[in-house]
C-alpha cells in the first residue's frame, strides 16, 4: 500500500488513524457536527502496516 494513498483516504473521509504499538491496535477517529470526535472500537493488529491496511479496507467498506 502506498502511504500518501491511505492519507489521502483519511483526508477524504476527515477521519485520523491512531496506532497504539504499546498494545499493538489501531483506531480511527472522525470528526462529529459539533467539533467532537468518536472513537471506533480499538482493533488488534500484528504491526503498524498491518493496521494500515485493515483501516483501509475498514474505511472501504464504511464508506462506500
Amino acid at each position: 500500500m502506498i502511504a500518501s494513498e491511505f492519507v489521502a483516504l483519511l483526508a477524504k473521509h476527515q477521519l485520523t488513524f491512531h496506532w497504539g504499538a504499546i498494545n499493538k491496535r489501531w483506531w480511527i477517529s472522525l470528526q462529529s457536527d459539533y467539533n467532537h470526535h468518536r472513537d471506533v472500537v480499538t482493533v488488534p493488529a500484528n504491526d503498524f502496516v498491518a493496521a494500515q491496511v485493515a483501516a483501509k479496507d475498514y474505511i472501504q467498506r464504511k464508506f462506500k
